[in-house]
């Protein structure tokens, strides 16, 4: 299956000279960090320099009194101390703030959102191919037909094999599914979070720190499963045989992009159509595709497919000053494990 366990986000203790703790930095460089003590943070972890009383340092009557002079009995230091207390514990609040709105502006940014809405949505429309390679070999390398002779593929199981495609597919399915559960959770999580920061929400620290701590860890898991990744293998390929040595095998996914009409290279003439295509993002490799249309203006319309292989095709015998629907998929193989959309255009022959 592409996902691995989510990644777990350790806490640090500080050292004894601080009081609290905080979360050590976050993985990619990013430096959001956060003292979970009411004092402040520490000035050598973030960087800027806080007073003494800002790191939970209580200035005391006595120490009032020895830093500006006066009388023990006297008020005046307690209210010093009880507006000094005040200013950091704003200043702090303050500070916690602008870590959760930099972390909401920089690191779960609505543009960031879209960019992974659209992937989802590619994801959704490609085509999942099941690759078998070897054990032995690492993942950058090419698929096994590249590197091992084909006889090794008599001694697949066709039974085995096709229950692992079965699997593969459902693992592919459950995969977009919770894809898309994570991208509405952390469009929601965002949208609570940012609720908390500007609507003047009553919440305490404690709890917007552990809305900022799960969205990470959405996030963090979402990133991983954009990318498909090797398939548990739960059946031997392989049939037990003493007639050749076989390396042992590993299963993983190969996505290829979705294949599109080229709108602007489609062009419908009065008896006949030309229609072209191409697959998002690279060339249109060699390869089968199957191709269907209909007529779309009558209850019994007339409808046709046909395979080709290549990336263009000319359909003649058409009527005149009608409404054609096309669709294209690329065609079923032994490898193909998933494969849910398909493109399709309209297009009007001319009178």
């Amino acid at each position: 299956m592409w996902a691995s366990n989510a990644a777990v986000w350790t806490v640090g203790v500080a050292t004894s000279h601080y009081r609290g703790a905080w979360l050590s930095p976050m993985p990619g460089g990013c430096q959001f960090c956060c003292c979970l003590c009411v004092g402040g943070f520490p000035a050598d972890y973030t960087g800027h320099s806080e007073p003494v009383a800002a790191m939970g340092k209580r200035i005391t009557p006595r120490s009032a009194m020895a830093a500006g002079g006066g009388n023990m009995q006297s008020s005046a230091p307690c209210l010093v101390e009880e507006e000094q207390t005040a200013e950091d514990m704003m200043a702090v609040a303050q500070r916690r703030k602008w870590l959760v709105s930099k972390f909401l502006r920089e690191e779960l940014s609505e543009s960031f959102l879209k960019r992974q809405q659209g992937k989802v949505e590619q994801l959704r429309r490609c085509s999942f191919y099941m690759e078998i390679l070897s054990g032995q070999a690492e993942p950058e390398e090419e698929e096994l037909q590249s590197r091992l002779p084909i006889s090794v593929f008599q001694f697949i199981d066709p039974e085995k094999f096709q229950r692992m495609k079965n699997m593969a597919a459902s693992q592919t399915k459950l995969q977009l599914l919770l894809l898309e559960k994570l991208l509405e959770q952390l469009e929601r999580g965002r949208a609570a979070l940012v609720g908390m920061v500007t609507g003047g929400d009553s919440c305490g620290w404690g709890r917007l720190w552990q809305g900022v701590s799960h969205l990470h860890r959405l996030q963090k898991d979402f990133l991983h499963l954009l990318v498909p990744r090797r398939l548990h293998l739960k059946h031997q390929l392989v049939a037990n045989t003493s007639a050749a040595k076989i390396p042992p095998l590993r299963l993983g996914l190969r996505l290829r992009n979705p294949v599109v009409f080229d709108r602007a290279g489609s062009v419908a003439f009065r008896d006949r159509v030309s229609l072209a295509w191409r697959s998002l993002g690279q060339p249109c490799p060699p390869e089968k595709y199957e191709l269907g249309f209909r007529l779309r203006e009558e209850e019994e319309a007339e409808q046709g497919a046909v395979s080709v292989s290549g990336n263009h095709l000319e359909i003649h015998n058409l009527l005149s000053d009608r409404l054609y629907e096309f669709h294209l998929r690329r065609a079923d193989t032994h490898m193909l494990v998933y494969q849910a959309w398909h493109d399709s255009i309209t297009l009007r022959t001319c009178p």
